[in-house]
């Protein structure tokens, strides 16, 4: 949704992120991949899950480094989107999503109202699909 607006860089750091993000419960959903894939479609660069940071901290500070405050607010959005794809966020997901919330500055409340708002756009897809389907 707001990808586009990032530059190589970010786009090539927010990979590396939905990456980890998708690994780090251990269970990578189909649907997360599928999510990955569109993000960098979207982005305009090659789908790959090869990361080369050590580490996601370290990822996250680097890329919080180099964005604006509102590019880490649309980063923090679609991170939130991708660990929805198979839609719940586990407790391992939750935990570097409010690390993320915590290097960015993104306040706790602006990150509980992109989840919900990532919610309702799932919710909103699927009663879409079922009124297309005619289900």
């Amino acid at each position: 949704m707001f990808l586009s607006k990032l530059n190589s860089k970010q786009k090539d750091m927010f990979r590396e992120l939905c990456v980890y993000l998708i690994n780090v419960d251990n269970d990578v959903d189909e649907r997360e991949v599928t999510m990955l894939q569109a993000y960098c479609d979207e982005m305009g660069i090659p789908f790959s899950e090869k990361v080369a940071y050590n580490n996601m901290d370290d990822l996250m500070k680097d890329i919080c480094e180099i964005s604006s405050e509102s590019e880490k607010r649309m980063i923090a959005f679609e991170l939130i989107g991708i660990v929805y794809a198979d839609q719940l966020i586990k407790d391992e997901e939750y935990d570097c999503i409010s690390t993320f919330s915590e290097i960015s500055g993104i306040p706790a409340t602006v990150m509980k109202c992109f989840e919900k708002s990532v919610k309702d756009i799932y919710t909103i897809n699927s009663e879409l699909i079922n009124i297309i389907n005619n289900v």
